[in-house]
């Protein structure tokens, strides 16, 4: 058998192997991704300079998309407050938002209830919840992970809307 020969007989097998991979790789990088985490942080209210330390809590699940939005599908809590959300990975940002809804009965049958901007990596989140108002005594309240002071809180936002870790 010819030198030729004994390579074109190879090259079925390496159309195979390499179909193999990519159908490895398809499988491996939709699988669903569970997210669990918890942040110490700040509710703080810009305006009146109110703080609170709190703790918030992310858990849901993150599905890749190779060609589309990633989206993750969860509930944040933070304190006595819990809502469930979806939100994605927009490829014009470089962090994950997700807007929290409530239905309701009258046009648009929607109330926004707050939004949710977390960091690519999932390490910080910023958020704003209409919630914040009952419990905490603030007109525009919000929550920095990882945040101590107002400012602190303000750079955590600036780092999330960047796409950058803090």
């Amino acid at each position: 058998m010819s030198a030729t020969a004994r390579r074109i007989r190879w090259i079925p097998l390496l159309w195979i192997a390499g179909l193999t991979g990519i159908v490895v790789f398809l499988i491996v990088f939709h699988l669903p991704e569970e997210i669990d985490r918890s942040y110490s942080g700040i509710v703080y209210e810009p305006e009146s300079r109110k703080t609170f330390v709190e703790t918030t809590h992310l858990k849901g699940t993150q599905y890749r998309s190779l060609f589309g939005r990633d989206s993750f599908v969860g509930e944040v809590g933070v304190g006595e407050l819990s809502y469930e959300f979806k939100m994605y990975d927009d490829n014009s940002t470089d962090y994950w938002i997700g807007i929290i809804i409530k239905d309701v009965p009258s046009p648009p049958n929607f109330e926004v209830l707050g939004s949710v901007n977390v960091s690519p990596d999932f390490d910080n989140l910023w958020i704003h919840l209409k919630g914040f108002n009952e419990v905490y005594g603030m007109n525009h309240g919000y929550f920095a992970s990882h945040a101590e002071t107002i400012e602190g809180a303000n750079e955590v936002a600036s780092a999330i809307l960047e796409g950058k870790s803090k």
